[in-house]
């Protein structure tokens, strides 16, 4: 069992379904939704802008253009040819961004940034930074994306892991132990110097804990891939493709 396992694609889609119905969605509905889509955005906004920054879009612009991509995504009918699809949401939204570079690209003209046009909260404080620093050479857009989906992800599976780690341990922080964790990133600092920092916690405590903690990773994981696709069958394949970038980065 998991106790992160959400609904987020589920909530959406009920949403826009809910929209046009007599009766319409409750506040209860609306809220879970609203709380649904904020996830969404924080897991997908910066492979979006990644991919825009490698098609050579200046900061500005593919700031604009992600804005756009996620304003225009939560259309009720796009959402539901969306499900109707059953594909990898990770795949339709690349797909939907590139349409929308298309677009933009034969207007031939730059909306202004502001002038009353709808905003979401996305954080693009350093993103402009990031992406220098990760991808500013990278000759494959595509396969930029999907390296900052999965940095996003495995940072989403980290900070639900803490959580979960927290709940049962005060003595010695996550952060001394997430660098023995696949993808933790950080520094994988020796059990004998952590538990110098922490006594009276020993090395095999802290051997154990890390196990668990490993155990406990993949369902985790899964359960994160899982919040963009009521299909169970493609988030197992999504598993496979972020295992698979891991191992190759």
């Amino acid at each position: 069992m998991s106790n992160f396992r959400t609904t987020m694609w589920s909530q959406i889609i009920h949403l826009a379904a809910k929209a046009n119905a007599a009766d319409g969605p409750s506040e209860r509905e609306r809220a879970e939704a609203q709380a649904a889509r904020n996830r969404l955005c924080e897991l997908y906004w910066y492979p979006v802008y990644v991919y825009l920054r490698g098609q050579r879009l200046a900061h500005d612009d593919a700031q604009d253009l992600t804005q756009q991509c996620f304003i225009g995504l939560f259309d009720g009918e796009r959402l539901r040819r969306a499900d109707r699809e059953k594909g990898k949401f990770r795949t339709f939204l690349l797909n939907y961004v590139r349409g929308l570079l298309s677009d933009a690209r034969k207007r031939e003209r730059a909306e202004k940034r502001g002038g009353g046009v709808e905003h979401l909260s996305l954080d693009f404080e350093d993103a402009a930074e990031r992406f220098a620093a990760q991808f500013a050479d990278t000759s494959d857009p595509a396969r930029a994306y999907d390296l900052a989906w999965a940095e996003r992800v495995m940072d989403r599976t980290m900070q639900l892991l803490e959580q979960d780690y927290r709940q049962r341990h005060r003595d010695v922080p996550f952060a001394a132990l997430r660098g023995h964790l696949p993808g933790g990133g950080g520094t994988r600092r020796p059990y004998a110097e952590i538990a110098r920092d922490y006594p009276p916690v020993t090395e095999n405590v802290l051997m154990v804990r890390v196990s668990r903690l490993k155990d406990r990773f993949p369902e985790v994981l899964r359960s994160v891939l899982s919040e963009a696709t009521t299909d169970p069958v493609l988030a197992e394949e999504e598993y496979r493709h972020l295992v698979q970038l891991m191992t190759a980065g």
